[in-house]
């Protein structure tokens, strides 16, 4: 699970009071102002730079402060909430960080290299079954679906909960490419079209 996922789910269930600030190993920005997004589980956090101050509520323990100013090469940001604090620097430079590229040496699920023409797309993900060119809304109606898919990897049903939306489960475990691997990914496509949609 990401550090990301954790902080998050720690902004909604921790009651000891926290704050983090996101980003911080990538310290070299590009353009004139960066978004800050700050982790907490109180109910307000204000966000202090060199340049001002800025205040934002949340009631899901997301913070996104859009727009900050860098001030010169650099920015020091300190988050408060309570009497709980979070800082980072960042800095200011002209062209991206080529290191901060992350470049897949195993490009995640694919489903169009499953098949090369309709009759065997049609194989894979018949009419009237459930398949992973389905929606998360609409698989998250099948309990049986839902099922095999928290039995095949837990971190993505929970994810897909999370996620909620119209994506497809290819498009999502494309995109979440951690949760689940390509084999265990076709093996859940065979059992989700032995189901048929009611």
């Amino acid at each position: 699970m990401s550090i990301t996922r954790i902080l998050g789910y720690k902004a909604k269930w921790s009651e000891e009071p926290f704050v983090h600030i996101t980003g911080k190993r990538y310290q070299n920005r590009t353009g004139k102002c960066m978004d800050v997004k700050v982790y907490s589980n109180c109910p307000a956090v204000v966000l202090h730079t060199q340049d001002g101050e800025w205040s934002l509520d949340s009631s899901n323990g997301v913070f996104l402060f859009e727009n900050i100013p860098f001030s010169g090469e650099g920015i020091c940001v300190k988050a408060e909430a309570g009497n709980v604090s979070d800082t980072a620097e960042f800095r200011y430079v002209e062209e991206e960080d080529p290191s901060y590229v992350y470049v897949d040496p195993n490009p995640g699920p694919n489903v169009k290299n499953w098949f090369v023409d309709e009759v065997e797309k049609a194989k894979l993900f018949p009419a009237g079954r459930w398949s992973v060119m389905d929606t998360v809304n609409d698989l998250l109606t099948s309990s049986e679906a839902m099922a095999l898919i928290d039995e095949s990897s837990p971190e993505l049903g929970e994810y897909m909960r999370d996620t909620v939306g119209t994506f497809t489960l290819e498009q999502v475990a494309a995109y979440a490419k951690t949760l689940i691997d390509e084999e265990s990914f076709m093996e859940l496509n065979k059992k989700l079209v032995l189901i048929k949609k009611k």
